[in-house]
Formats: structure tokens, sequence, C-alpha cells
């Protein structure tokens, strides 16, 4: 068997080498990409979803403490239920959703805006008005 040892004379595919490339990052993101969706929650990650639901729960003992800072026996408990939640896979809006049909609207510190809670958002802007209006009166009043 004899080889030919005279060089093919093949114009370089610099489109062919373009595809291949491409072809090997994308199947790489999508490697990457399904490893991420598939891949559990670790600790760090745990902790620091449930340290964010934590500050933005009130505490239904203390009322004025957020759930990350409150000792109540009852704080405690739901610290327990929220991080056993994270554990099986919930997410953040699910556990809000969890809680605020268990304690309702009162435990989020930041209430959704719906009817029922206009109030709670409309009142400082109603009573900034109506402050400055009586200011106004006050100040046309007592004008020389």
């Amino acid at each position: 068997m004899t080889f030919n040892k005279e060089p093919i004379d093949r114009p370089f595919n610099w489109l062919r080498l373009g595809k291949m490339a491409l072809l090997g990052l994308g199947l790489g993101f999508l490697l990457n990409f399904g490893q991420t969706l598939s891949a559990p929650l670790d600790a760090q990650n745990i902790t620091l979803q449930l340290e964010e639901i934590l500050q933005d729960i009130r505490c239904l003992v203390c009322q004025n403490e957020s759930l990350a800072s409150s000792q109540a026996a009852l704080a405690q408990d739901l610290r327990n239920e929220i991080k056993n939640q994270l554990v099986k896979g919930a997410s953040v809006e699910q556990i809000h959703q969890f809680l605020q049909q268990r304690y309702g609207d009162f435990i989020l510190y930041k209430p959704p805006y719906k009817p029922i809670t206009w109030a709670l958002w409309l009142a400082p802007l109603t009573l900034l008005i109506v402050g400055l209006l009586v200011l106004l009166v006050y100040i046309k009043k007592f004008k020389p």
C-alpha cells in the first residue's frame, strides 16, 4: 500500500468551519441551560431566597417586625414552613400566595393593589393634598 504524499489542493471552507463552531456553541449552551433548570437549589440559594422572603413578611405576633427579626414562636414556625417549601421547590410568588391565602393581605409588608387595599395606598396622597389645601386656605385667610 502506497500513500500519496502530495497535498490535496482543496480550498479551505470557512463557511463550514463557522457552521460547526456555531453548532458546537449552541449545543454547549443547551446542555448548560438544561443542567441549570434541572439542578436543585443549593443551600446558599435557599438561604438567600429565605432571607428575601422573610424581609417581606410581617410577624403576626409582633406586627411591626419582619418575620426575619421576630423572636416569637409563631415566627419560628413560619420560617421553618417557608424553608421547607423552598426546599420542595416552591417559588417566592407561590410562597407569598400561600401565606396570603392563609393569613390575609396583612401578612405582607407591601399589600397588593386591589379595591380592598386602596385606602392603604391612597391615604398618604390624599392626606398630602388635603394638608396642602388647608395650608393654602390658611395662607389666603391671613394674607393682608
